[in-house]
């Protein structure tokens, strides 16, 4: 049961929702070589609201072909969605999202390895899509290109010390404001999942730099944190994300996102857990005011998340 379909902050819309859809992970190896994928779709279903029914579909592939120290390889995705997208687009807006990577990595050592890759995709709202009188995909609708080189150094069989450097190339296809360049520099961790603390670390740089004039920098710390750990019959996930994300107003074209999120599971019995979570999201936004100088927007949005399972 959803209590605010349209999330509406007078006389809110509820009503009895559900999902259901099948999804498909595949593995291969034709002639040598190393297939991956997932396919997946999913029915949206209302039972009030029919409008907000809709089929979603994310699907992705990638082929490696393994030589002696060199392993080329190309990947690809595509998703159709009508979900919630991000922390600011609460609407179920439907977007296309497809991309493609083509890449290599090299081996110098059994421990240490470089991997450069060129991705190419495209984020495509319906022309219906809207919030307000604002037409979601003559703001946001663009082309990203991002050629990432990563460094890799495996310290122990669970843990590998990582160093992330991407430069960003975003182009929107109905305006200019938002234009800009990006170079990111991330250092970290992964973690698999037998190690005491399991899953991804990076903390480091990034720098945004719009091409409209009269829109602000921003040089800051990046974060990207996903990780789990497990203390006798308690498992503690922590996330931490820190970035520039694009916005479809048209006064404050992006924002420095900060989200900070902590999962407790807490096991019962052999069968059961209970689950609590938590989060905090603020959006530092960055105003283009009428007369076309750029200036703080002043106090962020903010935003808490609270639940509870089993």
């Amino acid at each position: 049961m959803d209590s605010n379909v349209f999330n509406e902050s007078e006389d809110p819309k509820s009503d009895n929702t559900a999902a259901f859809g099948p999804e498909v992970a595949l593995w291969m190896r034709p002639l040598g070589t190393r297939l991956s994928g997932k396919v997946g779709a999913q029915y949206l279903y209302f039972q009030e609201y029919d409008n907000q029914r809709s089929w979603n579909t994310a699907n992705e592939a990638r082929w490696e072909i393994p030589l002696a120290r060199l392993t080329p390889f190309i990947a690809g995705s595509y998703v159709n969605s009508s979900d919630r997208q991000g922390y600011e687009i609460d609407s179920r807006a439907r977007r296309h999202d497809d991309s493609y990577t083509v890449g290599s990595s090299l081996a110098f050592t059994g421990k240490t390895s470089i991997v450069a890759s060129f991705t190419r995709a495209n984020a495509e709202y319906d022309d219906e899509e809207s919030l307000g009188d604002l037409q979601l995909a003559r703001a946001l609708n663009r082309r990203e290109d991002l050629t990432k080189v990563q460094l890799r150094y495996a310290l122990t069989p669970l843990t590998t010390f990582v160093v992330d450097t991407d430069f960003g190339r975003d182009r929107f296809k109905n305006t200019d404001l938002r234009n800009a360049d990006s170079l990111r520099i991330m250092p970290g961790f992964e973690l698999k999942p037998a190690a005491l603390i399991s899953g991804r670390v990076f903390v480091g740089y990034r720098r945004f730099e719009p091409l409209n004039e009269n829109l602000p920098e921003y040089n800051g710390v990046a974060a990207a944190v996903d990780a789990a750990y497990i203390r006798n019959s308690t498992r503690f996930q922590a996330r931490v994300e820190r970035d520039v994300e694009y916005s479809f107003q048209p006064l404050r074209p992006f924002y420095a996102l900060t989200d900070v999120g902590l999962t407790v599971t807490q096991r019962m019995l052999t069968s059961w857990e209970l689950v609590g979570r938590g989060a905090h999201q603020r959006l530092a936004y960055q105003r283009l005011s009428a007369g076309g100088t750029a200036e703080d927007a002043g106090k962020p949005d903010v935003g808490y998340v609270v639940g509870a399972g089993v």
